[in-house]
């Protein structure tokens, strides 16, 4: 029964990381945050920095 539980703990929050992961993604390409989202593909955090600032101007 633990190694059932471990698998429920590391696979489930995996998936949820990946989820969470991959929606601040989108959400730094749609705030027009190119380069935050290149360089976030080797450093994640820089995903979800993007996702939570405000969209760059058209201008």
């Amino acid at each position: 029964m633990p190694l059932a539980l471990a698998w429920f703990w590391f696979g489930g929050l995996g998936i949820l990381y990946l989820i969470l992961l991959i929606t601040a993604g989108v959400l730094t390409l749609r705030n027009r945050h190119m380069a935050l989202f290149i360089i976030g593909i080797i450093f994640p955090i820089l995903w979800i920095i993007g996702a939570v600032m405000s969209p760059k101007s058209r201008y």
